[in-house]
């Protein structure tokens, strides 16, 4: 039976308590999807979403890094009013900082939500057809179980052995059939 799945935890306990029940082994491996957005080497339609999205909030982006620049300052001249046992001045610095700093968390929370809304409305129609290959590539591939990386899991050993990330030779097959077609 060959199953594709996004893992969570669940799926692993099931996993590890029926895998006596099994004739043989399942072939598992793992994907990083976050490599499908790479600008060289990722599923060119996603990578090219990714660098439309950084194009569109590069000018809400910088002026973000604008304001964290203006807010270095404050550290060393509260520091410096504090040292000099000048309270007021200390006061009124660390008021500027607080003030700037409630800004920024607006306007980032604000660019967050933006972005993640812009992200939504781009890539909801590319990833179904990328995962929708999955069932192909694993059967081509005689795969059990492919899983993903960033998902929720209980344990993942940092000694995965490298033959088990699949994620380049699935960016390569994706490709060549989108070339095909």
């Amino acid at each position: 039976m060959r199953i594709i799945v996004r893992l969570a935890s669940a799926f692993l306990i099931a996993i590890s308590s029926t895998a006596p029940a099994f004739a043989q082994a399942a072939i598992l491996v793992w994907i990083s999807p976050e490599q499908f957005f790479f600008p060289q080497s990722g599923i060119p339609a996603l990578s090219e979403a990714n660098q439309m999205l950084e194009r569109e909030f590069a000018m809400k982006a910088a002026e973000l890094n604008r304001l964290n620049d203006q807010m270095i300052p404050f550290v060393n001249q509260i520091k410096d009013a504090q040292n000099a046992g000048n309270t007021a001045l200390a006061t009124k610095l660390t008021s500027d900082r607080d003030r700037l700093t409630q800004v920024f968390v607006a306007k980032e929370n604000e660019l967050r939500a933006q972005i993640q809304r812009r992200r939504e409305s781009l890539l909801a129609p590319l990833v179904p057809k990328v995962t929708a290959t999955f069932p192909a590539y694993a059967a081509e591939r005689k795969f059990d179980v492919i899983a993903e990386s960033t998902s929720s899991m209980l344990y993942v050993s940092t000694t995965l052995p490298k033959e088990t990330d699949v994620t380049a030779d699935f960016i390569k097959w994706y490709n060549a059939r989108a070339v095909a077609r």
